[in-house]
C-alpha cells in the first residue's frame, strides 16, 4: 500500500466521523454536500470551481452591476447589495 492510499483511507475516515463538514464521498469522489450544477442537477465534485464537470455549464456569474463574481443560486451580489 503507498502513501497515496493511505492519505485516502485517512481521509474517507474523517469525513464518515464528519471532521469535513460540508463534504461527503459519493462514489469514488468527494462532492459539497448539497451542491448541484443548475443545469444538469449532478453532484459536483468539491473541487469543480468555475465549470460543471459534466455538462460545462458556468457555476459563476458576474454582478451586473459591480462585476463581482456571484454563485448561482445568488439573490444579492456581496459586494454591492444589487438584487440578482
Amino acid at each position: 500500500m503507498g502513501i497515496f492510499d493511505s492519505l485516502k483511507r485517512h481521509a474517507e475516515s474523517e469525513i464518515e466521523q464528519g471532521i469535513w463538514k460540508g463534504v461527503k464521498k459519493t462514489g469514488s469522489q468527494l462532492t459539497k454536500k448539497g451542491r448541484n450544477c443548475t443545469k444538469c442537477k449532478k453532484a459536483l465534485p468539491a473541487d469543480a470551481a468555475k465549470f460543471c464537470p459534466f455538462c460545462g455549464t458556468s457555476l459563476r456569474n458576474a454582478c451586473p452591476k459591480c462585476g463581482k463574481e456571484t454563485t448561482p443560486g445568488t439573490t444579492f451580489c456581496s459586494g454591492c447589495g444589487t438584487k440578482i
